[in-house]
């Protein structure tokens, strides 16, 4: 797997009510704007916001993780990859790692 992103573990970083950051140990990836006007339900913009980090935090675990599922299916025995191969799920999986990578 080659990668092109950022490597490392993802994390969250929360330096304001109004800013969430995605970061390495040695990286800003990138910032998630929490903009509140008085319109607006503080908390529930807040936990949108942490959701949508959460999510971006997780993208380089879960592409690894399709990566090597598919690896894995494609590697078994015939009779399990019959049942696997061009499912849904395969197409899926493999459509989520194009949209990550192209």
């Amino acid at each position: 797997m080659q990668t092109k992103h950022t490597k490392g573990q993802w994390a969250i970083d929360k330096p304001s009510y109004e800013v969430i950051n995605i970061v390495t140990d040695t990286n800003f990836i990138c910032e998630i704007p929490c903009p509140i006007n008085e319109s607006e339900d503080t908390e529930e913009r807040q936990a949108e916001a942490e959701a949508n980090a959460k999510l971006i935090a997780a993208a380089p675990l879960l592409l690894e993780a399709l990566y090597k599922l598919l690896k894995e299916a494609r590697q078994n025995s015939f009779e399990i990859n019959k049942t696997l191969n061009d499912t849904p799920t395969e197409q899926q999986a493999q459509e989520a790692i194009n949209k990550a990578t192209n």
